[in-house]
């Protein structure tokens, strides 16, 4: 190999280093922070109250790892572009194989990530396990509000099915043991309470609203628990003991709405400053704030 050829393929053996470098680097990161070196931070639950546990990498499959890697490797390929452009002339053959290969490897990614039941890539609703909550089209045979009714036949007073989602109309005095069922009962495992919503229905009576929306990770199930409040006494029962991550969602509840939450560890205002008059997202809250 002459001197030419060096300086020629240089830029491409440059770039070559420095990505297996990088990658090298990488991977020594990984092991040195992994999960295999734990500590108390990574110990701590999430903010939805569950504690993590094992190694996060074990639900992937090898044929994931397969095709994440085919599009690694077209990141890599794409570090190869502008030496290859620069010099596609002397390359000939090899400006030939190249350039087939940073089409390829894309290629193949998508092709095998859309191939059917290839990759786990496919329709939630086609994989094994058990059927959504909105597959039922009778709400009273639903499994979730069977097994409600089956514990206490008047923890749900309304059902609501809008665009396929599934509402579940609580009297107030039945929220706190409700939410306690869905998320202690291993068949149900409603244990992810992704947000607390507040509404203002004035003038309408009961005046406030609160939309609890649950999500059952293991079941791959979703169910939202709707309670109503007088707007003479918007106060109801906190389910932070339930679900830990329901303390900042009531916060910023009591702060723009009023609605206060019995027994939670610290109700105070998170967006407001303390000494704020009103709560602004009211209906009847001036406009222009407080005189």
């Amino acid at each position: 190999m002459t001197g030419n050829d060096l300086q020629s393929y240089a830029p491409l053996l440059l770039h070559l280093i420095l990505a297996m470098a990088l990658s090298g680097v990488l991977l020594l990161l990984s092991s040195l922070v992994g999960w295999r070196r734990p500590s108390k931070v990574k110990s701590q639950a999430y903010e939805c109250g569950i504690t993590p546990t094992g190694d996060a990498r074990e639900p992937f499959s090898v044929k994931f790892y397969l095709v994440a890697m085919i599009f690694i490797l077209f990141d890599v390929e794409a570090i190869f572009l502008y030496p290859w452009a620069y010099i596609f002339r002397e390359l000939h053959w090899f400006g030939f194989v190249e350039m087939f290969l940073y089409i390829g490897n894309p290629a193949g990614g998508i092709f095998l990530s859309l191939e059917e039941r290839g990759v786990g890539l496919e329709s939630p609703s086609r994989t094994p396990g058990p059927r959504f909550v909105t597959e039922t089209p009778d709400l009273e045979k639903n499994p979730n509000v069977a097994r409600i009714r089956a514990w206490r036949p008047e923890a749900i007073s309304q059902l609501i099915s809008f665009r396929g989602e599934l509402t579940l109309v609580v009297p107030r005095e039945h929220l706190r043991p409700l939410a306690e069922f869905l998320a202690g009962e291993s068949d149900l495992a409603f244990s992810y309470l992704s947000d607390v919503t507040g509404v203002d229905r004035f003038p309408l009576e009961p005046r406030f609203e609160l939309n609890y929306h649950l999500l059952s990770i293991s079941r791959r199930d979703s169910l939202r628990l709707r309670v109503r409040l007088p707007g003479e006494s918007p106060v109801i029962k906190s389910v932070v003991p339930v679900w830990p991550t329901a303390n900042w969602h009531e916060r910023e509840i009591f702060d723009l709405f009023g609605m206060r939450f019995e027994g939670h560890p610290d109700l105070r205002r998170m967006l407001m400053p303390d000494d704020w008059e009103g709560y602004p997202l009211r209906k009847d809250y001036p406009v222009e704030g407080p005189r």
